[in-house]
């Protein structure tokens, strides 16, 4: 048996008093990413992914960094944007990917904690333009907090 929930939407008429009160979007996330998430030690150098072996395979262009919660809210998903940066120092490209998420399915990492870093690394490939001059850029662009009664 299956079972259903009802919901009830009631709309305003046109010349009554009744109103629909929607919740506000709030800058809650944006302001937590600004004063209190700390990206650090961003850098290109040389890396091997998953599945390479050092010695065999070649290394390859790699994003490097370490994140840090310095506020009291427990982050369950993190993405960060790294921006490409061509030589007259524009950016030229972009590629978002998840440095902290609890809910993956094959890679789930542990939740982002007050006062706790995250180290990371990312192999570029062909993410990059052609003519990307190794120079990025790179912010935390979206934020998922831990439910309040986890």
């Amino acid at each position: 048996m299956n079972n259903l929930i009802a919901a009830t939407i009631q709309a305003p008429v046109k010349g009554s008093n009744n109103q629909i009160s929607l919740p506000q979007k709030t800058n809650i996330d944006q302001d937590y990413i600004k004063n209190y998430l700390v990206l650090s030690n961003i850098k290109v150098e040389k890396g091997y992914g998953q599945f390479d072996v050092p010695g065999y395979s070649n290394p390859k262009d790699a994003v490097k960094g370490t994140l840090k919660n310095i506020g009291d809210k427990i982050i369950d998903f993190v993405e960060i944007t790294v921006y490409f940066i061509d030589s007259s120092g524009k950016r030229n490209g972009e590629k978002s990917y998840n440095i902290v998420n609890t809910e993956s399915i094959f890679d789930a990492t542990p939740p982002l904690k007050p006062n706790y870093s995250k180290d990371f690394g990312y192999i570029v490939n062909d993410d990059a333009p052609s003519d990307w001059v190794r120079k990025i850029e790179a912010e935390v662009t979206k934020i998922k907090f831990q439910p309040a009664n986890e």
